[in-house]
């Protein structure tokens, strides 16, 4: 959620609640709200407010509603970008699809290059290519490994609030719970061209060990719908030590994830991991090592770029993994729900389409 600063912009309420993460609304006219675990569900109302360095005056735009998202539910409806990488064309064309049912969209990392002045902030993380970000459904983000580069990347929770100020969290929407892991930079926190200054692998540790607790709190114990969002990919087909040097990607970034949360998302029973930062649009069916499937979103230009639409009901959860340019559906997978006593998913090919029943 963006933060108000006096040389920005920000949303002034109507209606306050808390909430663990958006880019959408000032700090205090929340996206989501989250009580004792479980979400509930709420509206806000707020004003966009400039104002210039030094001056004590205010320009209002026109009012803006929104909501939190919904509680105890029997559906809910979201979507996904990824790998925007600041390109005008992808994020105005992805903006024109929004969708009116979506209950919330989920910007899954790497929205910049990198972050070198302080100037790219707000352009990059508030009104991206022009686009107004307070228009349409909370906008929630996954941190990816280029948002955490710069200077001024440390500068990114000043315009983006996550819950406790950590990038990782979780929240409950309708049947379906979230997780969202923060993967960090794509090397090992000693390579050079760190210098030293980064601390990934402890974060990822101390996921591990707030994984294992989140995941057995009753919102997120007992449901039929377990989702996990992280900008690297868990796995990927060609993994590699030098991994980018022949057209894969590296070898560590995809492990430290994989050995960091696995085993707790099997323990869980997580059903599917969605991600970016291939560029490359995938599905990686579950198996017996891994359980759970891999969804990867395309990008970062138009010809590449996905965009994910998910809907989850009672019966199934369906996700439509759509090109940008030409609206084609890539992948369709179905998730059966699984019973509180199910903690595992067989993949199941059926009609054409992934199926996975718990």
């Amino acid at each position: 959620m963006v933060k108000p600063k006096p040389w920005g912009t920000k949303l002034i309420p109507a209606r306050t609640a808390s909430c663990p993460a958006t880019i959408k609304s000032s700090k205090s006219a929340c996206a989501v709200c989250r009580r004792g675990g479980a979400i509930t569900g709420a509206g806000w109302r707020g004003h966009r407010v400039a104002r210039a360095p030094g001056d004590t005056g205010e320009e209002r735009t026109s009012l803006y509603h929104g909501h939190t998202l919904p509680g105890d539910v029997a559906e809910t409806h979201f979507s996904v970008w990824n790998d925007t990488h600041g390109q005008a064309a992808t994020i105005q064309k992805l903006h024109a699809l929004r969708r009116a049912e979506d209950d919330f969209l989920l910007w899954n990392g790497d929205l910049s290059n990198d972050i070198d002045h302080r100037e790219q902030l707000p352009g990059q993380f508030v009104h991206p290519a022009g686009v107004d970000l307070a228009e349409g459904p909370p906008i929630l983000l996954a941190r990816g490994n280029h948002d955490v580069h710069g200077l001024w990347a440390h500068k990114l929770t000043d315009y983006v609030a996550f819950p406790g100020e950590r990038t990782f969290y979780a929240f409950r929407t309708g049947p379906v719970a979230v997780i969202v892991l923060d993967t960090g930079e794509h090397e090992p926190d000693t390579h050079e061209s760190v210098a030293g200054l980064a601390a990934f692998d402890p974060l990822a540790r101390e996921q591990t060990a707030w994984l294992e607790k989140t995941t057995q709190e009753p919102a997120f114990r007992d449901v039929p719908y377990r989702v996990v969002f992280c900008h690297i990919p868990m796995r990927w087909r060609d993994e590699f030590p030098d991994g980018y040097a022949k057209k894969g990607i590296s070898l560590y970034s995809t492990r430290r994830g994989r050995e960091a949360w696995a085993d707790a998302l099997k323990r869980w029973g997580a059903q599917i991991v969605i991600s970016g930062h291939t560029h490359i649009a995938a599905w990686l069916p579950a198996s017996a090592e891994f359980p759970f499937g891999q969804l990867i979103g395309g990008g970062p230009d138009v010809g590449t770029a996905t965009i994910l639409h998910a809907d989850a009901n009672a019966q199934n959860l369906t996700l439509h993994l759509k090109s940008l340019l030409n609206g084609e559906t890539l992948e369709k997978i179905v998730v059966a729900p699984l019973s509180s006593h199910t903690l595992s998913s067989v993949p199941v090919r059926a009609g054409g389409r992934n199926v996975y029943r718990g």
